[in-house]
C-alpha cells in the first residue's frame, strides 16, 4: 500500500460542537496530513455515522456519507464527495428528498473505470421501516434511487448494507432483512 486513506467524523474545535466528515492521508513513509474537512459544515447541522471510502486505480477517494441537510425539514440525506480533480468537490446530495424521511449507512464501491456504486438505507415517513436503496454514477452521472428490498414481511426490509462492484462493473449487494416469524 503506497497511501493510507482516512474518513472520519470529528469536531473542528471551534466550539460550536457539530460533527463533520474529515479526510486525512498517510503515505508508507510520511506522516499524517492535517485533516481536511470534506463535509458541508455551513449548515450548522451534524454530519452521521458511518462514512464510507473507497479508492481508485489513481489513488483519488470516493467517499459517502450521511448529513443532515439544513433545511427546515432538518432530514438527514446521503452526500458524495471526491478529491477526482486534486481538491474536494461539493458534497453533492445522492439520497433522494422525496421520501420526506431520514437516509443511513452508505456504502460505496468503485468498478475499474472508478465509476461509483452507493447502498444506503432510508426510513420509511408513514412507519418507520428501513428499505435499501441503490445509486450509481455509471453513466455519467447519479441514478435516481431504485428501492432494492420490499416490505413483504411488515418489518425493517433492509438494514446494514454493504457493497462490491465486480471488474465487469456490476454491482454485488448484500443487506440484512428482518423478518418476523
Amino acid at each position: 500500500v503506497k497511501t493510507l486513506h482516512a474518513v472520519f467524523l470529528g469536531k473542528d474545535g471551534s466550539g460550536d460542537n457539530k460533527m463533520n466528515i474529515y479526510y486525512a492521508s498517510k503515505t508508507a513513509s510520511g506522516a499524517w496530513t492535517a485533516p481536511v474537512l470534506i463535509s458541508r459544515n455551513n449548515w450548522n447541522q451534524d454530519a452521521k455515522d458511518f462514512p464510507s471510502i473507497k479508492v481508485d486505480a489513481n489513488n483519488k477517494a470516493h467517499v459517502v456519507y450521511a448529513h443532515k441537510n439544513g433545511s427546515s425539514d432538518n432530514k438527514i440525506n446521503i452526500y458524495y464527495t471526491t478529491n477526482l480533480s486534486g481538491t474536494w468537490s461539493t458534497p453533492v446530495r445522492i439520497s433522494s428528498d422525496a421520501f420526506n424521511s431520514d437516509a443511513f449507512t452508505p456504502e460505496i464501491a468503485l468498478d475499474a473505470a472508478g465509476k461509483a456504486y452507493v447502498v444506503y438505507q432510508h426510513q420509511s415517513s408513514t412507519d418507520s421501516k428501513r428499505s435499501i436503496y441503490y445509486v450509481t454514477n455509471a453513466s455519467g452521472s447519479w441514478s435516481a434511487p431504485a428501492r432494492l428490498s420490499n416490505n413483504a414481511f411488515n418489518n425493517d426490509a433492509g438494514l446494514n448494507p454493504a457493497i462490491a462492484a465486480d471488474v465487469t462493473g456490476k454491482a454485488h449487494v448484500v443487506f440484512r432483512h428482518k423478518a418476523t416469524t
